[in-house]
């Protein structure tokens, strides 16, 4: 573990599969993948260094999945402290991983950066409920407020569409 300079935080084939033609073949072995559940088993099983989450997003925070999660975090902590981090950053367990290191933002799919800006669903809206309150300041407490690189942490953005650079 000690040659591990690249760490990948994906959970999707589109981002995992974006990360591995971005990076060079030589860094593949230097990488450890963190992997959630929609990547299949017979896909991450053949990664080089690989600690796969399974969860289901509903009671993730509640499960011993936490629990594991936070230890393998530690074990890591130097070579995330080190390492540079791809990320896709929305994910239940991603703020866990980059904690508060600085990342890179790879995309969720093609165009990601403008549908997020017309779909008003995904915009904040003024009006939010007592128990949405309460429930985002202690999800932002301890996982951080990040969705499409829009944070101080994120450095660069990998981006299939041009056209995503304005955004």
């Amino acid at each position: 573990m000690e040659k591990i300079k690249y760490v990948c935080v994906v959970d999707t084939l589109y981002s995992l599969a974006l990360y591995l033609l971005y990076q060079s073949y030589d860094k593949y072995d230097e990488t450890l993948f963190f992997v959630g559940n929609v990547i299949p088993e017979s896909v991450s099983s053949k990664l080089s260094h690989v600690f796969r989450i399974d969860y289901k997003k509903k009671t993730f925070f509640m499960k011993k999945d936490l629990l594991i999660l936070q230890l393998q975090i530690a074990k890591y902590g130097n070579i995330l402290k080190k390492a540079t981090i791809y990320a896709q950053d929305h994910l239940a367990f991603s703020g866990l991983v980059i904690g508060s290191n600085k990342y890179t933002l790879l995309e969720d799919a093609p165009h990601i950066f403008t549908i997020y800006k017309t779909i008003s669903f995904m915009n904040p809206s003024p009006f939010v409920s007592l128990r949405e309150k309460i429930s985002n300041s202690i999800f932002l407490k301890y996982f951080g407020d990040r969705i499409l690189g829009r944070n101080k942490q994120c450095v660069s953005v990998v981006y299939t569409c041009p056209e995503d650079s304005k955004s």
